[in-house]
């Protein structure tokens, strides 16, 4: 089956609004915050965050990257056209502390 150049734009416009549209559950966003303002840098955000939370590390990443936090790299990001994917972090890896 070919896609037409439309098709493939309205895909690539769907799946972007997609990857965007994940929300940073509030506990996980507020130990985020803290550890900002504390000049934590990303990858010991993401340790922290799988230590205190039980969360894997495609999660804790993934939460990072759609935290205030990282707001000013995200926004770059999307102008250049970059947008975050995690493809094998699903819904098994929200640890059991997160309310769903």
């Amino acid at each position: 089956m070919k896609f037409s150049d439309k098709e493939k734009a309205l895909a690539v416009k769907q799946m972007r609004s997609e990857w965007n549209s994940f929300q940073v559950p509030d506990q996980v966003h507020d130990r985020i915050r803290e550890l900002f303002w504390e000049h934590w840098e990303r990858e010991e955000t993401v340790r922290i965050l799988m230590e205190e939370f039980g969360m894997k590390e495609c999660y804790a990443r993934k939460c990072y990257f759609f935290s205030e936090a990282n707001q000013a790299t995200r926004e770059r990001f999307a102008e250049i056209g970059m947008f975050y994917h995690c493809g094998f972090c699903n819904e098994q890896c929200v640890p059991d502390s997160i309310s769903k």
